[in-house]
């Protein structure tokens, strides 16, 4: 059905968002056009090669940050949608601890980063990883 779509749609080039555990290179092959990838290892690491991949084409910026939890899908999909609105990137964490990749990719890019809007309330991102944060940004 998507390779049918991307044909009927005229799509020359598509972007595989995820790992080779999340979308195989056969599946990815299988699109019928050539194709970018912007993954990782996990999901946290995949959110941040998104937003390096947006961000170097000039799709979205790093001034706003969304940051969802990836354990549950539910904030991270309005988060994404209210991200590509305001033309920021949307980064995610587990619910207790930062993953090293979310936060690497939060000091890389400290310097520029004005906003962070969290998906979700203390259940879905802890306040222990909203101190972690608030310390990446004001060590900048």
């Amino acid at each position: 059905d998507t390779k049918y779509a991307l044909a009927t749609l005229g799509v020359t080039r598509a972007v595989v968002l995820g790992g080779e555990v999340a979308v195989p290179g056969s599946v990815a092959a299988d699109l019928g056009v050539p194709y970018d990838r912007a993954g990782a290892q996990d999901r946290y690491g995949t959110a941040v090669a998104v937003a390096e991949y947006g961000v170097a084409r000039g799709w979205v910026t790093w001034d706003t940050v969304g940051l969802a939890t990836g354990v549950q899908f539910p904030d991270a999909l309005g988060g994404g949608a209210a991200m590509g609105s305001s033309g920021g990137v949307l980064l995610l964490t587990r619910t207790d601890v930062l993953p090293d990749t979310t936060r690497s990719g939060l000091e890389g890019h400290a310097t520029v980063i004005d906003t962070i809007m969290v998906m979700g309330g203390p259940v879905a991102v802890a306040d222990a990883v909203l101190a972690d944060v608030r310390t990446i940004l004001d060590a900048r």
